[in-house]
């Protein structure tokens, strides 16, 4: 069992793929794959001090649809390839190219 626990904190450790693509057509994750920018109302974003590695936190609100009634998405990653701010300068950029609202920041301890 040791083993296995051991095998998998690596697996994450070593874990490269891309979990966050934010470009012209909207943002994708692994989890919710292709998020349209025209799908998005606003967002916000969070991050969380911690002793091990910090935590960030990209929430976004989906517009209503007949289909989809108060649909949040709460996208929770760390340990990216490029700082945090500059990730959220880009998604503010197409965020107020699509009149999405920016609902700020916040830091948690």
């Amino acid at each position: 069992m040791f083993i296995g626990v051991m095998g998998l904190c690596l697996f994450y450790y070593f874990d490269k793929r891309v979990k966050l693509k934010v470009d012209k057509d909207g943002i994708w994750t692994v989890k919710y794959k292709e998020t349209l920018w025209d799908d998005i109302g606003y967002f916000s974003t969070t991050i969380c001090k911690m002793k091990e590695g910090d935590i960030y936190y990209l929430k976004i609100r989906l517009k209503d649809t007949e289909d989809r009634l108060d649909k949040e998405l709460k996208i929770r990653y760390r340990r990216m390839d490029k700082d945090f701010e500059e990730v959220r300068q880009i998604i503010s950029y197409y965020a107020a190219k699509h009149n999405i609202q920016d609902l700020g920041h916040e830091n948690e301890i």
